[in-house]
This record gives C-alpha cells, sequence and structure tokens, in this order.
C-alpha cells in the first residue's frame, strides 16, 4: 500500500509540474488560459476537490514535495 492516496487530475499534474518548474500562479495562469486568481483558487480555496485539499496538505511546498514522491513512487509502479 502507498503512503499517497489520492489521485490527480492531469490538469492538476500538469500545474504540479509547473510549480515545480519554478513557475508562479501568474506564470501557470497565462501559459493554461486562466487567470492567476483562477489558479490559486484551484490550489487552495476551501473547496475539497481543490489541489490542496486533494494531496492532503497546506502549502505549495508541501505540494510540490509531496507530488515529487508520488511521480517517483508511480514511475516504478508503487503508486
Amino acid at each position: 500500500m502507498s503512503y499517497y492516496q489520492f489521485d490527480l487530475t492531469p490538469r492538476q499534474e500538469q500545474i504540479l509540474e509547473m510549480m515545480l518548474n519554478g513557475k508562479t500562479n501568474t506564470q501557470i495562469g497565462k501559459q493554461l488560459g486562466y487567470a492567476p486568481q483562477s489558479i490559486r483558487n484551484q490550489l487552495s480555496s476551501n473547496d475539497l476537490s481543490s489541489l490542496y485539499s486533494v494531496m492532503g496538505v497546506q502549502s505549495r511546498t508541501q505540494a510540490v514535495v509531496t507530488y515529487l514522491g508520488w511521480r517517483s513512487l508511480r514511475q516504478r509502479g508503487l503508486a
């Protein structure tokens, strides 16, 4: 059983990859055609479907570190 018990949508993975590469909400929004506030809401709103809620994290740093671990396990077929 994996420690990482969440499923990410392709869009959430795309946003996390951009965050991993140091992109700001403004840069992510521009690249995806969204307003920066929309990206901010997708990350950390009080909505249970927000990225931070899905991952069980509270910050951008936690999201990126958790994503790195999850991605590594997934690549090895363990997540």
